[in-house]
């Protein structure tokens, strides 16, 4: 069964290698493919890490004026 992050780096692999697949079958240059490529799949790791991150639930938190116990 996969996860959400499971599907992310599949898509992320996705981009990288159609990136390659432009660069190799169509005009377009090899290093413009790529580079498109990666454009893309850093759109999916934007979405990873700001926008669907993974929190801790059980961290504890501290209240307005509380002090932080630093011994």
């Amino acid at each position: 069964m996969t996860d959400y992050y499971d599907e992310l780096l599949g898509s992320i692999v996705v981009c990288l290698a159609g990136g390659v697949l432009v660069g190799l079958l169509t005009p377009i240059a090899f290093h413009l493919g790529v580079l498109f490529g990666a454009l893309a799949a850093m759109a999916f790791v934007y979405d990873a890490l700001f926008v669907h991150r993974r929190y801790k639930t059980d961290a504890p938190t501290l209240e307005v004026g509380e002090e932080v116990d630093t011994r």
